[in-house]
């Protein structure tokens, strides 16, 4: 009896268009034929599930479309910053089967401790994650999103994340006037793009002046109303237990989901509370 597995790797070695192996994953387009045989000049795409170790189907794309590997960008990126010396910590997310790929270089200079929280030692906020105990650190970071699909152009972006847990997990909280997303859409970009990133200032001192305003922004009943009404219904609950009404516990609060419970997609969805909340203290 033959694995499927093993038939799934005979048939790609067949028809395979293209395909991309890093140390992000792994995924492959499939040419897609009419039952007489016929070229379509469309191509399946297949993302390689981590566990099972078997192919999954995504999306069709066109021949037009050939995606630049994750890795490829990743290591202009950190070359670009100095080196892997200057990386406080990488983050790998996936999605689609592993052809969505995030990636979030967090720099190891400029961190920003904003002071300590207000809750009691035995809070259950602190317990789980959500505030740190000794007070929050923000570092800057650089996040590389890139679709083998074909979904998204792939994006680089630079910008301040707050770090949430001890294992370096960092969230985007700041997308104001100090950050910077860039498109790519060929691999005749990535060197325009890396080269805006070099020159990227993060404004440590306007960033601390900002996080300052938001601690002493006080949120009021209607306003956490209508904040909530924007969240997924599932997280509407924990936003009650909310300990500091301001504008940065808010943010506290909703980073605390982005990184812990939220897909990347779902994650892009609440972003613009947060965007919307800087905004108005800037």
């Amino acid at each position: 009896m033959v694995k499927i597995a093993d038939a799934q790797n005979t048939l790609y070695k067949e028809d395979t268009v293209w395909e991309v192996n890093d140390r992000y994953g792994q995924a492959c387009a499939v040419r897609i034929k009419t039952p007489e045989g016929v070229d379509t000049n469309f191509s399946m795409v297949y993302g390689k599930d981590e566990e099972s170790k078997l192919w999954i189907p995504v999306r069709p794309v066109s021949d037009r479309f050939t995606p630049i590997g994750t890795g490829e960008i990743i290591d202009k990126v950190v070359d670009r910053l100095g080196g892997q010396s200057k990386i406080y910590s990488e983050r790998v997310r996936l999605g689609r089967g592993g052809v969505t790929q995030q990636v979030e270089l967090v720099l190891d200079e400029g961190a920003v401790k904003i002071g300590d929280t207000v809750e009691d030692k035995d809070s259950p906020l602190i317990a789980n994650g959500v505030i740190k105990k000794n007070g929050d650190v923000w570092r800057p970071q650089v996040r590389v999103r890139n679709a083998l699909d074909g979904t998204q152009a792939i994006s680089v972006t630079a910008g301040w994340y707050r770090l949430v847990c001890s294992n370096g997990m960092t969230v985007e909280a700041w997308n104001g006037a100090t950050a910077r997303t860039i498109k790519i859409h060929t691999i005749h970009q990535v060197v325009k793009a890396l080269d805006e990133i070099e020159h990227f200032d993060f404004n440590v001192k306007e960033f601390q002046a900002m996080m300052k305003k938001l601690r002493a922004k006080t949120i009021t009943k209607t306003e956490l109303g209508k904040i909530r009404k924007s969240l997924p219904k599932n997280y509407q609950v924990g936003f009650d237990e909310i300990p500091e009404q301001t504008a940065y516990g808010v943010i506290s609060y909703i980073t605390y989901l982005q990184s812990h419970h939220l897909s990347m997609n779902r994650e892009s969805r609440v972003q613009g509370i947060v965007d919307n909340m800087l905004r108005k203290v800037a």
